[in-house]
């Protein structure tokens, strides 16, 4: 009976002559396309779940989620008005409010005073509702109420939400109010990509002594991968 250090001589042997060296060439590609095929089921595996969860909703919110674009916020709280306009990359933002200039990286806030860059607060009025996240928590959490489709292609889908819902999502706590409830309007393009969102929050703020009788958010998105990098003040 042979030995394991002589078939292993024996093997090598083989595998230098041309009838060894076929077999060594096609036994590569067998193996090289079999690691292929095993990759691309991981792929098509991963790719079919994010399709799943994209289809959670009947609308994208793709080009929201690339933080890329130019934003206008506009905020009706009771008689007064609050704009924030600007440009958003990454985690970088640029923008003006109240006639001022904001710089935004992350969770840090600077303001232009008269040429000079200073650390500021956050200036953004119930910052949650324009935060991607939250929003599709929120999302996730109303009830679709209907959709609507125009001509130009664009599909206006409304949603429901109760205040008891919204403070128990974003304040983790629990109430149980019976108040009207509050709507959230997703509108696309013609691909069906989100581009505007509308809230009316007014039984939600009231709770939240935010406002009195009224409050209304509209968040308006233009430009998607169009913004430049925004370099960092100096």
């Amino acid at each position: 009976m042979k030995t394991k250090k002589e078939k292993i001589k024996e093997t090598i042997k083989f595998l230098k002559t041309p009838k060894g060296k076929m077999s060594l060439f096609f036994g590569f590609y067998i193996v090289f396309f079999a690691v292929l095929a095993l990759l691309f089921q991981i792929s098509e595996s991963k790719s079919s779940t994010e399709q799943k969860k994209e289809k959670s909703f009947p609308f994208y919110l793709n080009n929201i989620e690339r933080r890329n674009f130019h934003f206008k916020y506009s905020y009706q709280l009771d008689e007064n008005s609050h704009i924030y306009e600007g440009d958003r990359n990454k985690d970088k933002e640029l923008f003006s409010y109240n006639n001022k200039d904001f710089y935004k990286n992350d969770n840090i806030y600077l303001t232009n005073n008269s040429g000079v860059w200073v650390k500021d607060e956050d200036p953004y009025i119930m910052s949650e509702f324009v935060d991607i996240t939250k929003i599709i928590s929120i999302a996730k959490k109303a009830k679709f109420i209907s959709k609507t489709t125009y001509e130009s292609g664009m599909n206006v889908y409304t949603y429901h939400i109760s205040t008891t819902t919204l403070v128990k999502l974003l304040g983790k706590e629990n109430i149980d109010l019976d108040d009207p409830v509050n709507e959230i309007i997703f509108k696309t393009d013609e691909k069906n990509e989100v581009n505007n969102i509308k809230y009316d929050l007014t039984s939600y703020s009231k709770y939240k002594n935010i406002s009195k009788n009224n409050c209304k958010i509209e968040l308006e998105y233009s430009k998607f991968g169009k913004i430049k990098e925004i370099e960092d003040p100096e």
